[in-house]
């Protein structure tokens, strides 16, 4: 058996009170080492206005890398009122304009290209079939209007996603 108080003068005697400030006068150097040893948590204080800042920061960004008009809006849902709002609607309006720009592009583009669709086969098909002229134009003409036909009706049915 170890006896506890071995360190002390007398081995069977209990420890005396001056033993025992002894014993505290070393507890307390000990503890001052150890705790110079352990780390200290760092405190932040954080600033409400630059953390909602942080985060419209990072919400611009995100809707910037996006770049749809979704992502705009949502960005502007949540901060209307911040320092990119200006830039969000002005993202916003922009892509609104291109879309429509684009529409009509793409309407002007589908008139276009489907009357090649129907005249060259028409046109191929007179060199093997009696078909003058009157008769290839005749054929462009019901194709082109049997395409925007059909083309409105399978959107207002829900087939196409714009009426072209």
């Amino acid at each position: 058996m170890n006896n506890p108080f071995r360190y002390f003068n007398s081995s069977h005697a209990p420890p005396n009170l001056e033993e025992i400030a002894r014993l505290d006068e070393i507890n307390v150097i000990i503890n001052r080492a150890v705790a110079r040893l352990k780390p200290q948590a760092a405190v932040f204080t954080v600033d409400p206005a630059v953390a909602a800042r942080v985060t419209e920061d990072l919400d611009y960004r995100i809707a910037q890398r996006i770049g749809s008009v979704e992502g705009w809006r949502s960005f502007l849902a949540v901060h209307g009122s911040g320092v990119h709002a200006q830039t969000a609607t002005g993202e916003v309006e922009r892509l609104l304009l291109s879309e429509r720009a684009s529409t009509e592009t793409t309407a002007k583009i589908s008139n276009e290209t489907s009357l090649p669709e129907s005249l060259f086969p028409a046109v191929a098909c007179s060199a093997y079939l009696p078909l003058g002229a009157l008769d290839v134009a005749l054929i462009v003409l019901v194709f082109f209007v049997g395409e925007l036909a059909t083309s409105r009706l399978f959107f207002a049915v829900g087939l196409r996603d714009r009426p072209y």
